[in-house]
């Protein structure tokens, strides 16, 4: 779960819901095909990393914006 930037980013393990915080009735939802790893937010973006599909940028109207590749790279699951 992550706020910030006048939205709520939640995930549980097969989906993603941003509300924005004036309007908690209606959330943005899409299917993700893993657990989310990390959550990062910017003022037009937010980014999900994810262990199978990688690095996922998108809008807060949950349209995916990349998926960048990185060869090489793997997702590590840190638990703190």
């Amino acid at each position: 779960m992550s706020i910030g930037y006048g939205n709520l980013i939640a995930t549980t393990a097969s989906q993603c819901y941003i509300y924005n915080i004036p309007n908690w009735n209606t959330p943005h939802i899409f299917d993700l095909k893993d657990s989310v790893a990390f959550i990062i937010q910017s003022q037009k973006y937010f980014c999900l990393i994810e262990s199978t599909n990688g690095i996922m940028i998108h809008n807060y109207e949950s349209k995916l914006i990349s998926n960048p590749k990185i060869a090489g790279a793997k997702c590590i699951h840190l638990l703190i």
